[in-house]
């Protein structure tokens, strides 16, 4: 028996409300599964730093060269905090509404029902 050298996660229930930004960043035939994985574990490390922020995932538009990271955050700066520590290259941050459609929110639904019946 030893003493763990992984922390354990803390739990941080926040008050604070959070939005969904959308970070568009240039990516002129980057490597954008490394681009991703650094916003997440600037996400990660700014989380652990008592940020209210949580990466989602991100959209690649190649014929454009860009990517869209959605993030959910308390403000614009503290996403723009996140872009700076992942190195990220972008034009702008917009808050972001996503909006489903009747299909994909009935197939989210029974997909529950059908977790819910296993139980």
């Amino acid at each position: 028996m030893g003493i763990s050298p992984f922390r354990p996660r803390v739990s941080r229930r926040s008050l604070e409300r959070v939005t969904t930004y959308l970070i568009e960043a240039y990516v002129a035939g980057g490597d954008t599964t490394d681009l991703q994985d650094r916003a997440r574990v600037a996400a990660e490390a700014m989380t652990d730093e008592g940020n209210a922020v949580r990466y989602l995932r991100s959209v690649v538009v190649r014929a454009d060269e860009t990517c869209f990271h959605f993030v959910e955050a308390v403000s614009e700066d503290v996403v723009a905090e996140l872009a700076r520590r992942a190195g990220l290259l972008y034009e702008r941050i917009v808050e972001a509404e996503e909006h489903r459609s009747g299909r994909a929110e009935r197939q989210t639904a029974a997909s529950r029902e059908k977790k819910g019946a296993q139980k």
